[in-house]
């Protein structure tokens, strides 16, 4: 009879001799690393030792400060920010504004009141950089250092480093009088370039682009001799001023604009995605831009001129993370005291911060309803109120960035900028306002687009019906201002994230996109056509809002802020949404959830309800 066959070890005695192995084996390798670390660290300390202390001071360089354009700007285009404005926005649009999360609110203080004695009631919101990080982080700064500036053996000198222009270019040189700019990549690198040109008075210059996109093959930029037109124009709209037209190399046809300070250059040619500017400057120190430009301290001169106004309240209503000021501009006739709840036609330009055709059409809307001798204009102003945003994005438009706070409109992805906009349109409809028309202007390059086109309409019905007869309002009166215009629209599009979104899914409003094209292919705009073409554009969005074709609209919009407000009194008991909500994206985003207090069962807290409603006539 044979031995008797031995018992196999268990499977699960068998896995726990693995697992002590492993555990002995990773005790061994980590007493062999922290003896290599530590040997390593002793030599590092003796290597330290060596280095001379004189080496590691501290740097003495004061950080730039906070003005629009960068320190590196040369003297003569050089200027302090202009100071914020201190003006009072009346007292029954703002109430209780509290901080949103981002931003931290600075306490009013005696030299926050206007000369009536009244305090203010937006006092400035500066950002908190610390909060905001985690909702916006901003993008990394790239390693690479771009050679921004570059001078030839003559002394003529080409630079980038100036407001509203191009950060990551290269600028070399060829040979004397010839510069290259080398682009960088990708539509946010490419979309707005201003130059400055100094020390060639009277002398060829030519400028090669390279890596510019095939729809600047009939782009003519612009030469600005006349400091003042960069940062305050003081040139009034002209609607009856009509120039002739010259030829260019390239092709399209330019107004002459020889007694101008932004004037064309017409020898222009683009081959091999490089767009090649030769020019022979009158002055030795002089801009090359894509467009004029509509910059942030242009912007800050010219709301010195609209305060003097009676039409007009200046709403600064907080400070962007680099500590420009946020402005909203207020046009309306204030004889009646419960003008906030007309209809409101809300303007507002680049959402893309390099976009700058937009910002002038925003400037010809103002001066149209601030132009006493229209009798029209007069006449619309007592029948609706006018907001206007020239510049949405000011830090997006100092540094010529293309989309930085587009897509931030919204809870989750707010921004401080969307944040600070969001509060002040709360506290506007919490006062009774409303906003039933909102333009959000745009504009395109070059090539792709004639003068004016609408680039997007809503989604959903009727609001696209609405959008579309609107722009029929809008072309049909465009012929007087010699645009070419395009009639049918791009299509519709959700826009959920962005502004006008947030104000068509929350209030109702109606949204429509307009990209604007000063440089068309086949014909060019001058500064007082685009700003013409503006306030045209302004007249016949006035005459649709107080139409009978939009009868419907504005009752929708008036029946969704009343609702909205009887939720707020019934849930919240007052317009303090500040007391259990984060932000007025939080706040509106819950609010519109909420079930009607005519459809709870809840006969007691309705009677309290009514009560409170009797202090609020207009929302019964």
């Amino acid at each position: 009879m044979g031995q008797p066959r031995q018992k196999r070890p268990h499977k699960k005695n068998a896995k726990q001799a693995n697992r002590h192995g492993m555990l002995v084996m990773a005790a061994l390798l980590a007493v062999l690393i922290m003896a290599v670390a530590s040997s390593s660290f002793e030599t590092s300390n003796e290597a330290e030792t060596t280095f001379p202390v004189s080496s590691l001071k501290p740097s003495t360089s004061a950080p730039p400060p906070p003005t629009s354009l960068p320190t590196a700007l040369p003297e003569t285009f050089r200027r302090e920010a202009a100071p914020h404005l201190n003006i009072a926005p009346q007292q029954d649009v703002a109430q209780r504004v509290q901080p949103s999360p981002g931003v931290v609110q600075m306490e009013a203080s005696e030299d926050d009141e206007d000369p009536t004695g009244t305090k203010k009631l937006f006092a400035i919101v500066k950002t908190d950089q610390k909060a905001s990080s985690g909702q916006n982080p901003a993008k990394p700064t790239p390693t690479k250092k771009h050679q921004l500036t570059a001078t030839d053996e003559a002394g003529a000198t080409l630079s980038s480093n100036l407001e509203c222009s191009l950060a990551n270019c290269d600028i070399s040189v060829v040979k004397e009088g010839h510069f290259t700019v080398q682009l960088a990549s990708g539509r946010n690198n490419t979309g707005f370039f201003t130059f400055r040109l100094q020390n060639a008075a009277q002398k060829p210059v030519r400028i090669d682009l390279k890596g510019a996109p095939s729809k600047w093959g009939t782009l003519n930029p612009l030469l600005c001799t006349d400091e003042q037109a960069f940062l305050d124009d003081t040139v009034r709209l002209n609607a009856s001023k009509r120039t002739k037209t010259l030829p260019t190399k390239n092709g399209p046809l330019v107004p002459d604009t020889t007694d101008e300070p932004w004037q064309f250059l017409t020898d222009i040619s683009y081959v091999d995605k490089t767009l090649t500017i030769n020019c022979v400057p009158p002055d030795d120190d002089v801009l090359i831009a894509m467009r004029p430009v509509f910059s942030p301290m242009y912007l800050e001169n010219y709301l010195k001129r609209l305060g003097e106004f009676e039409q007009v309240i200046l709403h600064q209503i907080g400070l962007t993370p680099q500590n420009r000021p946020l402005h909203v501009i207020e046009i309306s006739d204030r004889s009646n005291s419960n003008y906030h709840q007309k209809p409101t036609l809300f303007i507002y330009a680049r959402e893309h911060g390099d976009e700058h055709d937009g910002s002038w059409l925003t400037q010809g809307a103002i001066e149209y309803f601030l132009n006493e001798n229209d009798e029209e204009a007069t006449r619309l102003l007592r029948q609706m109120n006018v907001l206007v945003v020239p510049i949405l994005d000011p830090d997006g438009a100092a540094s010529s960035n293309y989309h930085r706070i587009v897509d931030t409109f919204h809870p989750d992805k707010a921004s401080p900028e969307s944040r600070i906009y969001a509060q002040f349109l709360t506290n506007w409809y919490n006062a009774g306002g409303r906003i039933d028309v909102a333009i959000n202007l745009h504009n395109v390059e070059s090539a792709e687009a004639p003068h004016l086109s609408c680039g997007s309409v809503p989604k959903k019905e009727p609001d696209r019906t609405w959008a579309e007869l609107l722009h029929v309002y809008i072309g049909s009166r465009m012929n007087t201002t010699g645009a070419n215009i395009q009639r049918r629209t791009w299509g519709p599009d959700n826009h959920y994230y962005r502004l006008g979104g947030w104000l068509e899914y929350r209030y109702g409003t109606l949204r429509i996109l307009y990209e604007a094209n000063s440089q068309a292919k086949d014909r060019h705009l001058n500064l007082d056509q685009l700003r013409w073409m503006g306030a045209t554009m302004a007249k016949s969005a006035a005459q649709f809002l107080t139409s009978r074709e939009s009868s419907v609209l504005r009752e929708r919009v008036e029946r969704m802020q009343r609702d909205r407000f009887r939720k707020m009194l019934f849930y919240v008991r007052d317009m303090n949404w500040q007391r259990i909500f984060p932000d007025a994206f939080r706040a509106e985003f819950v609010v519109r959830g909420w079930t009607p207090p005519e459809q709870l069962a809840d006969d007691k807290r309705y009677d309290l309800f009514v009560e409170r409603l009797k202090n609020y006539p207009q929302f019964r």
